[in-house]
């Protein structure tokens, strides 16, 4: 179609159902094909009261119509005119270049999806719709971004409070997008190349002593509390939170002496639900909680290379089973009203809740002061784990790494050293054998007491 043979807006009055109505015919100027709509002017009244119209002042009104798409009409052919003769290519190249930037980050991070972890992705949809959206959308398209623009808003972020680690997120983010754009020769260069450096240290990491974390064990082993069997397991097995949340009755064989990890749960905004879904490998099932998060369980733990077994220590089982002792006297307690839902996992709330991951997050700072232990991040306890291994135990480096399951940055010891299970073992058996762990079975078992009289009184034991 030749923009320059587009006829004009035309258009009459018609009355239906008393009313007058403008028809108006033009041009769609993607298919080049006449069409027409209809369009509600005012009331009939050929007095021009109460809201009404008589037909002169419709077709009055028709005009002014007409005369404003034609306007519009001619506006976008001059825009349009621009595109004649262009190639695919320099479309493409044409519209990016005009793509407002916030709305390209955005579209890169859904490109890459696939690519992505469900935490990952959620992580940076956060990041785009955080500061990159404030400072940049509607105010910069993709061509308009340049060095000086980009240092701006290092400075902008600077002045919200922002550390550099976290600026350093956002600049990761957008050089994504502005390195696409380079490659593609839709930008000359990528403008994050040459702006200002961030320095910034590595987070400052203290992991508990040896006398720390023999405190925490005899903490929790003097109270009760849903997060005890959690910080027991965090700490002797160096678990993350999804793996800790993640462990079934099933998947612990007590004849055998083993663990499995064989799910894991992630927490995730129930806004973001049905997309986390989508990309999520390993998706086993959604479950709703009373709050703004759901709980997704996954087959599939954060690295393929970790190590999914692990040995039952002796520790280990005498805590599962008081766990089952207490969770059994809960069950009594609740009634119908404990969730069935959650039957099969070993850490849940008094009332059969999953914990949330979140929760242990959050709530591990609860427990830490009532103990009366500096605070720590949880997954600090893993660090602590690493940590006490090498100055209790002086094993081998490479055999903790693969008690903790960690992939190795050297070629060496991530492909050619294999120990094995018996290695392992020991690694744990000698940790156990350290004392840390003494207090919480030893502990005094009052409040379970307590929970199992009570259960008594409720139910059958």
């Amino acid at each position: 179609m030749k923009l320059l043979d587009v006829k004009r807006v035309t258009g009459s009055v018609q009355p239906k159902s008393g009313c007058w109505y403008a028809v108006l015919y033009y041009t769609d100027l993607e298919t080049g094909k006449r069409k027409y709509k209809w369009k509600k002017i005012a009331k009939i009244n050929e007095k021009n009261r109460n809201g009404g119209m008589s037909a002169k002042k419709a077709e009055e009104k028709l005009q002014e119509m007409i005369a404003e798409l034609n306007a519009l009409q001619k506006a976008e052919i001059e825009k349009l005119s621009k595109f004649e003769g262009m190639t695919e290519t320099e479309l493409h190249k044409y519209h990016k270049r005009n793509m407002d930037f916030y709305e390209c980050v955005v579209d890169n991070i859904f490109k890459r999806k696939n690519t992505l972890s469900p935490s990952t992705y959620n992580s940076y949809l956060t990041i785009a719709n955080a500061q990159i959206k404030q400072f940049f959308h509607g105010k910069y398209r993709l061509c308009d971004i340049e060095t000086i623009v980009i240092n701006n808003f290092y400075s902008y972020c600077s002045e919200k409070g922002l550390k550099n680690s976290t600026i350093k997120r956002y600049r990761s983010l957008m050089n994504f997008v502005l390195d696409e754009a380079r490659k593609e020769k839709v930008l000359p260069e990528n403008p994050v190349a040459d702006s200002n450096s961030l320095s910034s240290t590595l987070p400052h990491i203290n992991p508990f002593n040896r006398d720390e974390a023999a405190k925490l064990m005899k903490g929790i082993g003097k109270m009760d509390d849903d997060m005890n069997i959690v910080i027991a397991l965090g700490l002797l097995y160096g678990l993350r939170r999804s793996e800790i949340v993640g462990l079934k009755w099933s998947s612990i064989d007590f004849e055998n002496k083993t663990i499995s990890l064989t799910t894991s749960i992630l927490e995730v905004p129930k806004t973001h639900e049905e997309e986390t879904i989508k990309k999520c490998k390993g998706f086993v099932k959604l479950y709703r909680t009373n709050g703004s998060t759901s709980l997704i369980e996954r087959d599939l733990l954060k690295s393929e290379d970790s190590i999914a077994v692990f040995p039952l220590f002796d520790l280990a089982e005498e805590l599962l089973l008081k766990q089952k002792e207490r969770i059994e006297a809960n069950k009594l307690i609740f009634g119908n009203c404990y969730d069935k839902r959650f039957y099969d996992f070993v850490c849940v709330g008094t009332d059969g809740t999953l914990l949330r991951p979140n929760y242990i997050t959050d709530h591990f700072g609860v427990v830490l002061k009532r103990i009366g232990l500096r605070y720590i991040k949880f997954h600090a306890l893993r660090h602590t784990t690493g940590t006490l291994l090498m100055k209790q135990s002086g094993m081998n480096l490479k055999l903790i790494q693969q008690y903790l399951r960690h992939s190795e940055s050297g070629i060496t010891a991530k492909y050619y050293l294999h120990p094995d299970v018996e290695d392992i073992e020991q690694t744990g058996n000698i940790f156990v054998g350290t004392g840390i762990f003494d207090n919480v079975v030893n502990s005094n078992n009052t409040e379970l007491e307590r929970r199992k009289q009570i259960a008594e009184k409720v139910g059958v034991m």
